[in-house]
């Protein structure tokens, strides 16, 4: 069985997701944004995230990918 991490990064919080291919949800993680802790540091609290929900189910699956949505423009220069 396949499985994907959905994420949604807010202006306050992110919000996880893992879904298995059949869109029954798996696990779910949540965490606040601290903006003022600037780029870097949100982007480590999204990565961090999805790596615990990939770590806790790739034994049951293959991860099929992970898609991300933001509110806005991310510039990584």
């Amino acid at each position: 069985m396949k499985f994907a991490i959905g994420v949604d990064l807010g202006g306050t919080s992110l919000r996880v997701a893992a879904v298995r291919e059949d869109g029954y949800i798996l696990d779910r993680a949540t965490a606040q944004v601290k903006l003022l802790a600037g780029r870097d540091a949100v982007i480590a609290e999204l990565c961090r995230a999805a790596r615990t929900l990939i770590e806790r189910h790739e034994a049951s699956g293959n991860l099929a990918g992970i898609g991300v949505g933001v509110p806005g423009i991310i510039y990584l220069d």
